[in-house]
């Protein structure tokens, strides 16, 4: 188990197959954001039963071709493709937890670099002097040590 994603972070939430979802819309156009063809109302409906929206089907409203995400009162967004309803959910179901500190996230990728804080062999000590600061991105230690010991 080379993976600290594997050991740390608790299950995302059951998803439809990747794979499925990158090619079954890869034909996918809408005359609405230009360049392509507009697919028909049957082919749209198509899409959406493909994309497995079950986890979620309540969050979503489909008017005319156009999925508007109703999860919360404040969001609104639309989306002419059913896969950028799907990556948009995520944001709110943020299906990654750390079962070290109980951070939830969105995406794979943050879940990685939330990891790293825990980890005491990737943090960055600031360095100068006394200072007890610890990083662990190279970009934030240099931004806190430009502004708060005016190292350029």
């Amino acid at each position: 188990m080379n993976d600290p994603l594997e050991q740390y972070a608790g299950p995302a939430v059951d998803e439809p197959d990747d794979d499925v979802a990158a090619h079954s819309f890869l034909d996918f156009t809408s005359s609405t954001k230009g360049g392509g063809e507009s697919v028909t109302a049957e082919v749209f409906a198509r899409q959406v039963r493909e994309l497995d929206l079950t986890l979620w089907k309540d969050s979503f409203v489909d008017r005319g071709g156009v999925l508007f995400c109703r999860y919360e009162t404040s969001c609104g967004h639309s989306f002419s493709r059913p896969c950028e309803a799907r990556k948009h959910m995520k944001r709110h179901m943020k299906p990654f937890v750390c079962n070290l500190c109980g951070l939830q996230v969105a995406e794979k990728g943050e879940m990685r670099r939330h990891l790293k804080s825990h980890n005491a062999q990737d943090k960055l000590a600031c360095g100068v002097g006394n200072c007890d600061a610890v990083f662990t991105r190279p970009y934030s230690r240099t931004r806190h040590q430009a502004k708060v010991h005016h190292i350029p």
